[in-house]
């Protein structure tokens, strides 16, 4: 981040302001910051906060991968491998755990750097997951999924992304 060299004001009422400067006490933060983490939060927290929500359940985590991997692609290469934090792996099954970690990996190679040190101790899935039930569709997915889910017994088509 840039040094901060604008201001902003915003208008609220005194009741407001009030209960700001209390949430930013109680998360031991000044004002200006605590509302800068919840409207402008940093790579760190948003990605902890699509870990959340893939953890939270759901049937379909694309949409959270893909923004996932926007986060990824916002970072700066080198800073990659110290500002994706790994993801509780009592949180998220061994399925999505392995995808994120690819996904990780796959950002890394793409800008030419190091993934974090925690997408090693990822333990690939014992066995294959296709992303499309019928078996004369495992060739096309094993020929077009990228290397990184490969590695993790991840098979999909590209164009449509890992499905749980």
């Amino acid at each position: 981040m840039g040094a901060r060299s604008s201001q902003l004001q915003i208008r609220v009422t005194p009741a407001e302001k009030a209960t700001l400067k209390r949430l930013a006490d109680a998360a031991g933060e000044s004002v200006s910051s605590y509302v800068l983490s919840r409207v402008l939060p940093s790579e760190e927290q948003l990605i902890g906060q699509l870990y959340e929500q893939l953890a939270e359940g759901g049937s379909d985590h694309r949409p959270i991968m893909t923004r996932l991997q926007r986060a990824l692609a916002d970072l700066p290469a080198a800073e990659l491998g110290e500002r994706v934090p790994p993801p509780d792996p009592s949180g998220l099954g061994p399925f999505l755990l392995n995808a994120v970690a690819a996904l990780v990996e796959t950002a890394a190679h793409e800008k030419g750097a190091d993934p974090p040190d925690w997408v090693a101790t990822v333990p690939p899935l014992a066995r294959p997951h296709f992303g499309w039930p019928l078996k004369s569709l495992r060739p096309h997915q094993v020929r077009v999924t990228p290397v990184p889910f490969k590695r993790r017994n991840l098979f999909f088509d590209p164009a449509t992304g890992p499905t749980p």
